[in-house]
């Protein structure tokens, strides 16, 4: 009892379950993850969501006025990380804008949101409904000119990321 060492415990893995590889292979981004999260006191795993839900795509106005403004449902501009951990969303939240980890993760696209594997853009299906209503609308308008539409869509979008990144308060 006196002399025997406790075992070490395992180190603490914030990701429950390691996130597969877009290869297949174990290329070490998981444990750099891991490794990341202990160092900051952040659980830093994260699920990648949509601006604009590529279901968005389906209805034949929307999705070709989406196309033909350049924009497609996999494209890098239509993504931002949001955390799985509703602790360390919390933690995120409750930093200073100005804290240099918080500017860092916001340069890096991570909203200050939680991510919901089951929403078919990783955040809220509420903002892809309204999304839709509107989108709908500037699609089959015609009294909108090509300039306006495009720019009330990339309003839109940019008001959407807002609201994900946790700058726009909504209610």
């Amino acid at each position: 009892m006196f002399g025997r060492k406790k075992p070490k415990p395992e180190p603490m893995r914030f990701a429950p379950q390691p996130r597969p590889s877009q290869s297949g292979a174990n290329d070490g981004a998981d444990e750099a993850i891991a490794l990341l999260s202990q160092a900051l006191g952040l659980d830093l795993d994260f699920g990648s969501a949509f601006i604009f839900a590529p279901s968005l795509w389906h209805d034949r106005a929307i999705g070709a006025m989406l196309t033909g403004l350049g924009l497609q449902p996999n494209m890098a501009g239509n993504r931002i990380a949001l955390l799985k951990s509703p602790v360390s969303v919390a933690k995120l939240a409750a930093m200073k804008a100005d804290s240099p980890l918080r500017s860092t993760l916001e340069s890096a696209r991570f909203g200050v949101n939680l991510y919901n594997p089951d929403a078919e853009n990783g955040y809220h299906d509420g903002l892809v409904v309204m999304q839709a209503e509107k989108l709908r609308e500037f699609a089959t308008r015609s009294d909108l000119s090509d300039h306006a539409r495009k720019y009330a869509t990339f309003d839109l979008m940019m008001f959407s990321e807002g609201v994900m990144m946790g700058k726009v308060k909504l209610g």
